[in-house]
């Protein structure tokens, strides 16, 4: 049973086989105890092959299901090492060291330097197709957009070259388009 009550994103499933190993993994480079539990997620895979984070105290290291079915098992060591140097990072002291030179340095000290492999992450790039969202202005121009807006007001470029209330992009649906 995982430790971490933080409630995790629809999808995430615990692997404790896996959480086991990473712990061992950790312990052989530091001789320390790792406190992180290690979930699979079956979206993520498209540009990321992992991530750590800490929600509410809990530390978390989640992996795409979808790049370990695709990679070997020292590719696979390989990003574990990648999430465990962050989660080394944030319980030092460092939680915003990124992949900066303290990141790159402990990287050197472990005898590691490789990120997960961007041939596999490319591949499920390219088997998922890609979501767009249909936005209608009130003259009738389509905006096909790959996310969201992230302001809540956008409009049509193409009536106004600045924001007009009177060429705001209404939503009008989702559709796969290739």
């Amino acid at each position: 049973m995982p430790r971490s009550e933080a409630p995790l994103p629809r999808g995430y499933r615990p692997a404790s086989a896996l959480t086991a190993e990473v712990h061992a993994i950790y312990r052989s480079l530091t001789g320390e105890d790792c406190l992180a539990d290690v979930y699979l997620s079956p979206r993520m895979g498209a540009r990321t092959a992992g991530l750590y984070r800490c929600v509410a105290g809990s530390h978390q290291i989640v992996l795409s299901r979808r790049y370990l079915e695709l990679c070997t098992r020292e590719q696979i060591e390989d990003l574990v090492r990648h999430e465990l140097a962050h989660y080394h990072l944030a319980c030092t002291g460092h939680p915003r060291a990124g992949h900066g030179p303290l990141f790159r340095q402990l990287m050197r000290t472990w005898q590691f330097d490789r990120f997960p492999d961007r041939e596999i992450l490319r591949r499920i790039a390219a088997q998922q197709p890609r979501l767009r969202h249909l936005y209608l202005c009130p003259a009738g121009h389509e905006h096909w957009l790959s996310r969201h807006p992230k302001r809540r007001a956008t409009s049509c470029a193409l009536c106004s070259p600045t924001y007009d209330h009177r060429h705001r992009l209404r939503y009008s649906g989702i559709s796969r388009k290739e």
